[in-house]
Parts: structure tokens; sequence; C-alpha cells
């Protein structure tokens, strides 16, 4: 919404130049935003987050109990070479897990942002009128059959 007009004093600056009217005019907009549809995506985001993180968990712990297992196997070869090359083995096996487990969460994470910042715009611009209409194939139990 623009100021109202400004007086031929307001006009002049402390210099004596003559400003133009807009120089002295403030703009103001008002962002209105669909409050429970934020709401709404942040739940989901955050919900969404909160399942790649449990997945995370899940996938090493596993990790780690695969590695405890392999270690352990490892010691029940009889040659020191034989146990070396186990346990270079299992270590390899767990930094792929490891590796793995680290992108999944972070592809997740992010993708959960990308959802919400393209969600979030329909937030915008008061709230959102929701239509509940019957699908053309149905009939209205007040209809003559």
């Amino acid at each position: 919404m623009l100021t109202p007009a400004l007086s031929l004093a307001e006009m002049i600056g402390s210099n004596g130049e003559v400003l133009h009217p807009t120089d002295k005019m403030t703009t103001t907009t008002q962002n209105s935003v669909d409050i429970p549809c934020i709401k709404s995506n942040i739940t989901k985001r955050e919900d969404t987050i909160k399942s790649a993180f449990a997945a995370f968990t899940v996938a090493m712990n596993t990790a780690l109990d695969t590695r405890k297992a392999g270690l352990e196997e490892s010691f029940t070869k009889t040659t020191a070479k034989e146990r070396a090359v186990a346990r270079k083995s299992v270590r390899t096996a767990f930094r792929i897990a490891s590796v793995n487990a680290h992108k999944d969460l972070s592809v997740a994470r992010q993708n959960a942002w990308i959802a919400f910042k393209k969600e979030a715009k329909s937030c915008k611009g008061g709230t959102v009128e929701i239509k509940d209409e019957m699908p053309s194939n149905a009939r209205s139990s007040t209809e003559a059959l």
C-alpha cells in the first residue's frame, strides 16, 4: 500500500533538491501464509527426517552387528595371515555399509527439504478452500431413480 501524496515541503530535500514523489514513499506488502498448511508441511518434513534417522540407525546397528560377528569369526582362523585377510574384509564391508547408510540418510533429508519447500509455496496467499464434492458418477440420496 502506498502512503498518501507528499506535501510540497516534504518533496524538497534537506539540501534544497526536489525529490521525486516515490523517493519518500514506502510500500508495505502483506505476505499472508496459510498457517495450518505450513504446520502440516513441517509435520510431514520432520516425520520424514525422523523416519530417515530410524532407518539409518537400523542400518548402522546391522552393520555393527555384522562387523562384530565377522571379527569374532576372523579369530577362528588358524593362521595370522588368514585372520588379517578376514579382518580386512570385515572392515571393508563395514565401511561400505556405513557410507551407504550415511548417503541414504543425506538423500532422505535433502528430499524431505525439497518436498517441504515445494509444498510450502502452495501455502502462500491465505487459506486454501477445499471443496468436498460428490463424485460425478455417484447419485444423491434425494435423486429420483
